[in-house]
């Protein structure tokens, strides 16, 4: 769902609070190999569709990944803070579609390899412009 990605690249771009605290960005699906810390990666698990008797409501699931090469999780916290505040119950502009909720449905951290990693899983809920 191209249009997603879009919106959230946008919602990103939009907040320069994190996209100072995501140093090396933050990318949709994967980072380029070796990116350095800390970054961001999003990227859609999950799509299906909703039916009622008048709309089709598209429930999406939307995982992002913060990594952060630090000593503690004092730093990665201090961006999830920001992640939250940019997307949790966020209103997106998404093209051809009518825009429903957006809220985190799960955290969890991480470390493997000295590479601290937060999970962050989202909800976003849309119905499709019909004309």
């Amino acid at each position: 769902m191209q249009q997603l990605s879009k919106a959230i690249a946008a919602q990103y771009n939009a907040n320069a609070a994190l996209k100072a605290a995501l140093t090396y960005g933050l990318w949709d699906t994967e980072a380029p190999q070796l990116t350095a810390y800390p970054y961001g990666v999003f990227q859609l698990v999950s799509h299906h569709d909703d039916l009622t008797f008048t709309d089709t409501l598209e429930n999406c699931m939307v995982q992002f990944k913060i990594y952060h090469k630090s000593s503690s999780s004092v730093t990665l916290d201090a961006i999830l803070k920001l992640l939250l505040a940019a997307f949790d119950f966020a209103t997106l502009t998404i093209d051809d579609y009518t825009f429903v909720a957006m809220h985190k449905e799960n955290i969890i951290q991480n470390k493997i390899d000295g590479v601290w990693e937060y999970l962050i899983l989202f909800r976003v809920m849309l119905t499709i412009d019909r004309p």
